[in-house]
């Protein structure tokens, strides 16, 4: 990616020495053009016509992070063209002579790119940042009740304390203003350590927002690649912030101050009184709890399967076929689900990798297929298509292209799915 300065200025006219501004941005070419020589050169162009050249108003309405995302290999000064499951890496034609020569399952970069603006991560993104905003107003109202329950315990104990001193002498003024330092010091302390959560959560929305932006920024104004890229970066921004709210959870931020005043038990023998009482600080229940609608089960039904009256006890299992599967193909899977195709081939669900893995039936591979989220388990539709479960959809794959032909969305993460083919009805569960 070039920098900031080169992007400001035409870079066909910089190599020609003559500095002029840039009035568009192309991404695949990774540089800034003039007027000129974009209407004159860049669109005309077999090489450059079709690429998706944007202004630059445009293009610095992009976050930097996912302008900053290059079409060219840092390494080799080479244009990315493939894509490399395994490893989840760009790949130019050095990369792969070099890095994933043992590969299995190499993608073209444009097909892996087709459909990044649609892919249901953006989805799945934007759900989390909204639970995120949701769970930090709950907090933030939790604390701040939390703060007003303290304050009325306190006001207990400060009666119990003004109750007791009426029916003792002038000997208990120095141990009463002890305890109302104690009591004054557990008060700030609560309060410091509230305000100060309620601030950094505040800023915690600010950021969220900034997240949001980001992604409408991404989906008008990116690149697919800038997109595909780019929800990567900002999905793992939006899992720190989860992961900071679960931290509240486990270090007591969340829990209620609970204040309690212990009288002692001999404040009516004068001589042998230290101390008016003991203030403490105890961590009480959770009173609030966070929502998290991506962690739900997506329970989705065209339509209800009828139910089939019959028995198994007399059911018997017996070994039809066994293939060998190599380990080195499976060694880093996460093989969630399987099917066998009209043909012979198995076909695996790879939820770890993120693809689909089909074998022939001696066991040698016979292709993968990429996927955008998931696959958390896999059903046949037909001889050419299967249907996955995955982040917030249900996706039908066309298995010779791997083309995703329909894009079903769900409430949530679809663990299982099963397909039934009747006369009269399609029914899918998941």
């Amino acid at each position: 990616m070039s920098d900031s300065s080169d992007s400001t200025f035409c870079g066909v006219c910089k190599v020609r020495h003559i500095t002029k501004a840039s009035a568009y941005w192309c991404p695949e070419c990774d540089e800034g053009l003039c007027t000129e020589c974009h209407d004159n050169h860049h669109s005309i162009s077999k090489a450059t016509r079709t690429h998706g050249v944007i202004s630059m108003k445009r293009y610095r309405k992009l976050p930097a992070s996912i302008a900053n995302i290059s079409n060219f290999c840092t390494e080799h000064d080479m244009k990315f063209e493939n894509y490399c499951p395994h490893h989840n890496k760009l790949c130019c034609p050095a990369c792969i002579s070099t890095i994933h020569q043992k590969c299995v399952g190499l993608q073209l970069l444009r097909d892996v790119l087709k459909n990044a603006k649609s892919s249901t991560v953006f989805d799945s993104i934007e759900i989390s940042i909204k639970d995120i905003k949701n769970n930090i107003d709950a907090i933030i109202k939790d604390r701040i009740d939390d703060l007003t329950r303290f304050l009325h315990q306190r006001e207990k104990c400060q009666n119990e304390v003004t109750q007791l001193r009426i029916t003792i002498n002038s000997h208990l003024d120095e141990l009463e203003q002890q305890i109302q330092t104690e009591l004054n010091a557990a008060e700030m302390k609560v309060n410091l350590k509230t305000n100060k959560l309620v601030a950094d959560l505040s800023q915690k929305t600010k950021y969220a927002d900034q997240l949001q932006d980001s992604i409408t920024s991404v989906k008008k104004y990116g690149s697919n690649l800038q997109a595909y890229m780019g929800s990567k970066l900002i999905e793992a921004n939006v899992e720190k912030e989860e992961t900071y709210l679960q931290t509240l959870l486990k270090d007591g931020s969340l829990q209620q101050n609970l204040l309690k005043c212990k009288i002692d038990d001999t404040i009516g023998k004068l001589s042998s009184i230290t101390t008016f009482g003991f203030i403490s600080i105890e961590l009480g229940s959770l009173s609030v709890i966070l929502k998290a609608e991506r962690e739900k089960q997506a329970q989705m039904f065209t339509k209800y399967p009828k139910s089939i009256q019959r028995t198994v006890k007399n059911i018997k299992l017996t070994c039809a076929s066994t293939t060998v599967m190599k380990y080195d193909l499976f060694k880093e899977s996460d093989i969630r689900g399987a099917v066998v195709l009209s043909n012979g081939q198995i076909t695996f669900a790879d939820c770890s990798q993120r693809k689909i893995i089909i074998l022939n039936i001696d066991g040698t591979l016979a292709k993968t297929l990429s996927v955008t989220s998931g696959p958390f388990d896999i059903t046949i539709i037909s001889d050419k298509t299967v249907a996955i479960s995955a982040i917030r959809a249900v996706q039908i794959i066309e298995i010779d292209s791997g083309n995703i032909i329909e894009s079903i969305k769900t409430n949530g993460e679809c663990q299982s799915i099963d397909y039934h083919f009747a006369k009269k009805n399609d029914n899918m569960l998941c």
